[in-house]
């Protein structure tokens, strides 16, 4: 490292750490983070019209160097509208149609049927290891008495597979672009996405998928949700698959300490009933009776 700044005729006179960047004071301040080696991402984003990104000044095998921005935002959901708006621009210039291959199609409801198998007899084993206890600790109770939300949600679940798996299995059209891979906050500083450590080809539903789990109950993500379907327009299937991946609960530990057991279940139980109203106001799927009203619709994801 200090050859790299030398080389540069940077002489610090003050370091911090911020999450895994190191912020460096000279003459200048700047960020130095490990060389990530995505050259070929910003590459990529120079051929397109998507500009509100951040590149290394200087690098070398080991390390990238950035200048310092200071983060002019001021409110978390001001910042997340902001930040939806570009994210939806970087998909859009980005994108492109692929075919969706058969073998993928099973191998996606394959891997959502075995996570909710697999959840469904974990909560449940948990469920009959704490009906045998004849005193409640605080989280054995809020568990027990909220169980049925997390069995209800997994049997929904289920359900959105078969929906999904039948529109996909009749379209084999599907949208791919160059995602974040894990969008935060901390990494959009004045309109600019500033890390593209975890980027990849990927579906943009992903980005979505990932700001949600991690946002859900920070930001008004009703408001956000539909500003980017504005600007990137969503289909029947897109929005399924969507709701299908957020919908599904998480698996939770117990740390044998009730103050924090009791946290990580209201955080599960918190998650299942924030996202279940989010999905009611945006999915039919909750409200429509058997009679699908939307099988003319394009269904290409």
């Amino acid at each position: 490292m200090n050859d790299f700044l030398s080389k540069l005729n940077i002489k610090p006179y003050k370091y911090k750490y911020i999450n895994k960047a190191l912020i460096i004071y000279s003459d200048n301040i700047y960020v130095l983070k490990k060389n990530s080696y995505k050259n070929r991402i910003y590459k990529y984003l120079d051929s397109t019209d998507f500009k509100n990104y951040i590149k290394p000044i200087k690098e070398n095998e080991n390390f990238y160097l950035y200048n310092f921005l200071n983060d002019n935002s001021i409110d978390d959901n001001d910042k997340s509208l902001n930040l939806i708006n570009e994210l939806s621009n970087l998909h859009s210039n980005t994108i492109s149609f692929k075919e969706l291959n058969l073998d993928r199609l099973k191998e996606i409801k394959e891997t959502y049927e075995n996570k909710i198998d697999y959840l469904y007899k974990y909560y449940n084993n948990l469920e009959d290891s704490y009906n045998k206890d004849s005193l409640y600790s605080p989280s054995t109770y809020l568990f027990l008495r909220n169980v049925s939300k997390i069995y209800y949600n997994l049997d929904f679940s289920k359900n959105l597979i078969k929906i999904f798996y039948d529109k996909a299995s009749k379209n084999n059209k599907y949208k791919e672009c160059l995602i974040l891979g894990k969008v935060r906050l901390d990494n959009f500083i004045n309109n600019k996405f500033t890390n593209f450590d975890h980027s990849l080809i990927k579906s943009p539903l992903y980005d979505l998928i990932d700001f949600y789990k991690e946002y859900y109950d920070k930001v008004s993500f009703n408001e956000l949700y539909k500003v980017y379907k504005e600007n990137l327009k969503l289909n029947r299937l897109e929005e399924l698959f969507f709701m299908l991946s957020i919908s599904v609960p998480y698996k939770i530990t117990f740390k044998g300490d009730n103050y924090v057991d009791t946290l990580i279940v209201h955080k599960l139980i918190n998650y299942i009933d924030v996202t279940k109203k989010f999905i009611i106001s945006n999915n039919k799927i909750y409200l429509e009776n058997n009679n699908d009203k939307e099988n003319k619709e394009n269904d290409s994801i």
